[in-house]
Parts: C-alpha cells; sequence; structure tokens
C-alpha cells in the first residue's frame, strides 16, 4: 500500500533523529534493548490482549526509508462480531553505511536495522502498557479505538483524523444509517486473519 502526499500539507511533519542519534537524554527509550523481536512481538500480543483485542498478525514492511510493521488485531463485540484494527509502527530511519574498513565498532545494516525495529516494538510495547493504566484510570477510556478500521476504505478511525481536522470525514455517508441512525450490523467489516 502506498501513501498519498498531498502537494497541500496543512500540519507539519515532526521529525524524528536516525536510530544512532536517539538516546535517553532526547527522549528515546529502548534503544539498548536486549530483548528479540520474536519477545518483544510475544509481548504485544499480550498487552493488545489485557486492552480486549486479539492480535492476527505482524506485517513487516517500511514507511519511505524507515522500517516497521502492522500490527493487525480485532476486537470482539458482545454479539460475537470481529472488528479489525491495526497499529502503524516506523521505526527510527537509520543513517547511510560510512565505509570503514577498519573500524570493528560500526555495526551492519542488518544489525542497526534489526536495533531500530526492536526499539520501535519495545516502545510500543510500554505505550500499551501505559494504556492498559489509563483505561483503569479514566472510566470510559477505549485505548484501542483510534486504531479501529472504520470504513471500507481500510482506513482507521486515526488516519482519518490525520487526513482532515473536519469531524464530518469521520462520519459514514448519510445511506450508511437506517431510519432510526443505528449502522445496519452486517456493515461490520470481517477480520483478514494473518499468521502471528
Amino acid at each position: 500500500m502506498f501513501n498519498f502526499v498531498s502537494e497541500k500539507q496543512d500540519k507539519k511533519v515532526e521529525a524524528v533523529p536516525f536510530f544512532e542519534d536517539a538516546t535517553a537524554a532526547n527522549g528515546w527509550s529502548g534503544t539498548t534493548t536486549g530483548k528479540s523481536i520474536e519477545t518483544l512481538k510475544s509481548n504485544i500480543i499480550a498487552s493488545v490482549g489485557r486492552l480486549g483485542g486479539l492480535v492476527t498478525g505482524f506485517e513487516k514492511g517500511s514507511y519511505g526509508d524507515r522500517p516497521g510493521y502492522v500490527i493487525h488485531y480485532v476486537i470482539e463485540t458482545p454479539e460475537g462480531k470481529h472488528i479489525p484494527g491495526y497499529i502503524s509502527v516506523a521505526a527510527l530511519p537509520l543513517k547511510p553505511m560510512q565505509h570503514r574498513y577498519r573500524d570493528r565498532r560500526v555495526s551492519s545494516s542488518a544489525t542497526r536495522l534489526e536495533k531500530s525495529l526492536q526499539m520501535a516494538l519495545w516502545n510500543v510495547d510500554a505505550c500499551l502498557s501505559a494504556l492498559w493504566k489509563l483505561q483503569r484510570l479514566s472510566p470510559g477510556f477505549a485505548p484501542l479505538m483510534p486504531f479501529m478500521i472504520i470504513d471500507k476504505s481500510g482506513a482507521n478511525l486515526t488516519q482519518k483524523w490525520s487526513e482532515s481536522a473536519n469531524m464530518k470525514a469521520l462520519m459514514p455517508p448519510a445511506d450508511d444509517f437506517t431510519a432510526n441512525g443505528n449502522k445496519e450490523q452486517e456493515d461490520f467489516i470481517d477480520a483478514e486473519t494473518k499468521d502471528v
């Protein structure tokens, strides 16, 4: 899937540092985690589970020059319907490799890529753990709601919000509602199960 970038940008995108420049002093955590990618994925599966979701897969890819994942999940309604969602995770970009043949301190691109992905997943798990605490402290808070798919194009609530601050863009077309204003149950999007 390609991300469309409009020529008109109302919102300034915040720059992120290169992975090699990220430190605790400038607000970045998890840069030195020793946990493997598989352990971090397992931790995220458990954290999403505590929030009422079920992870259905991790899709590896990239966002431009930033490696990352899409974490797919579903939430089951009391009626047994599955509402899908996903969390997009873009790791910090890597500095272009400098060829220093005699300097053994320079790690390979593959190693730096893995460490950047580990840091990103570590931070996602930390954020999900913080959302679990907020869910306990804020009655009615739905922590996975921003990532739920809200229309047939596959966009989630966060994407729609970032595309436009206009709340009308978040509402489905008027013909998707019945006379009493409730969306028909059969319009829920069925989740596609992916291997975990």
